[in-house]
């Protein structure tokens, strides 16, 4: 997405989305995209705080995991949770089971 509109034909990780020719009607884009994608609320801030790719899609991802807790919470539509819980990434799948294990005791 990011090569699309900033006209770069290779971007990396780690790459700053402003330092490449980014700004804020091009954010506005971005953040656009993302929330039809990911049908999930991004505030504009996000990609200011965030600038990088790999940045940005861990804190997508932790939002994603927060409004899954809310619907958790507040009894949504089984297939709307197996949805979303099916679309998180395995990384951060083990590090939940990892903070669900550390809170334990044996």
């Amino acid at each position: 997405m990011w090569s699309q509109l900033l006209r770069v034909e290779r971007i990396g990780l780690d790459d700053d989305f402003f330092e490449l020719g980014g700004h804020s009607l091009l954010a506005m884009q971005v953040i656009v995209r993302l929330q039809s994608s990911y049908s999930i609320q991004i505030p504009l801030r996000l990609l200011f705080d965030c600038p990088t790719a790999r940045t940005l899609a861990e804190r997508i991802d932790a939002l994603r995991y927060e409004n899954l807790l809310t619907e958790l919470e507040s009894g949504a539509d089984n297939q709307e949770l197996l949805e979303s819980v099916t679309s998180i990434s395995e990384s951060r799948v083990q590090e939940l089971i990892e903070e669900l294990t550390m809170g334990r005791t044996p």
